[in-house]
């Protein structure tokens, strides 16, 4: 059975599924959403409407959002990294983490990147603006407690 991932190189969300298929050897098929494959994206559109990516196809099934994809290979296809660790304290703090990044780096960064692209220098000023606040609070929080760690979540990949 073989995987597609669909998805963009320039998207976290996307760059996070693929560390977790690369850890792992896993086999699959990049599918990149962009002009210049739009079969790519008729495909996509019609297995996940929302027009969020990345989405992972395993023959029949459809897993969409980063986490769950992530989850979802660990349990269909585990390899010798583990994505998420089996003690459940440990798994709630990579969940937590993940989250974090996600809600208060990555959309710090899509409001720089969105107020860039719209060509319009107030809203560009705009966007960094609210970017480079929400930023700071992040990174100050996070300096405090990952501290001295080479891995977000502990000695390994996941703790």
């Amino acid at each position: 059975m073989s995987l597609a991932l669909y998805g963009h190189p320039f998207s976290s969300y996307t760059q996070k599924v693929l560390i977790a298929l690369y850890e792992n050897a896993i086999p699959f098929e990049f599918r990149c959403i962009g002009p210049q494959t739009p079969e790519h994206a008729a495909e996509w559109l019609r297995r996940w409407p929302l027009h969020k990516f990345p989405l992972l196809v395993d023959g029949d099934r459809n897993v969409a959002e980063t986490s769950i994809i992530i989850e979802y290979l660990q349990l269909a296809h585990p390899g010798p990294a583990s994505l998420v660790p089996a003690d459940p304290a440990a798994a709630l703090e990579v969940r937590f983490l993940d989250r974090f990044f996600d809600l208060h780096v990555m959309n710090g960064v899509r409001h720089a990147v969105n107020g860039a692209l719209t060509g319009d220098d107030a809203k560009r000023r705009e966007g960094l603006a609210l970017a480079t606040e929400q930023l700071e609070l992040a990174y100050a929080w996070l300096d405090g407690q990952l501290g001295g760690r080479a891995w977000a979540t502990g000695p390994g990949l996941t703790g």
